[in-house]
Order: C-alpha cells, then structure tokens, then sequence
C-alpha cells in the first residue's frame, strides 16, 4: 500500500505541473526526504507481500 504521504506528494506534484509547470522542478527537491522514506516503506512492503518480486528472492550461494 502506498502511504498517504507519497499520495499527497504526487497529487501535489501533479496539481502543480498542470497550473505552474515551471515551477515544478523548484519543488520537487523540497519533497525529496518524504520521496525517500515512502520509496523505503514501498520497498519494505513488496519485499513482505510479493514473493515473485525479483529482489524478494535470496540470492543462491556459489
């Protein structure tokens, strides 16, 4: 599940693009650090619920 926060990022992200779109690379860097943590929960999440997720799978000892 995707947090709210990363949903209030993206809708703000988006809302802005349409209205003011140069003004959008001047916001982007300011929502880095929730971008980051939810990336993190996001990553936690498909590794706890996808088992055929590529990176989910251990690698095999040589």
């Amino acid at each position: 599940m995707i947090s709210s926060d990363l949903r209030k990022v993206a809708i703000c992200l988006a809302e802005t693009h349409k209205d003011y779109p140069d003004a959008l690379p001047e916001l982007v860097p300011m929502f880095a650090g929730i971008i980051a943590t939810t990336q993190r929960q996001l990553l936690a999440h498909l590794l706890d619920t996808e088992a055929d997720w590529p990176l989910a799978r251990q690698p095999t000892p040589r």
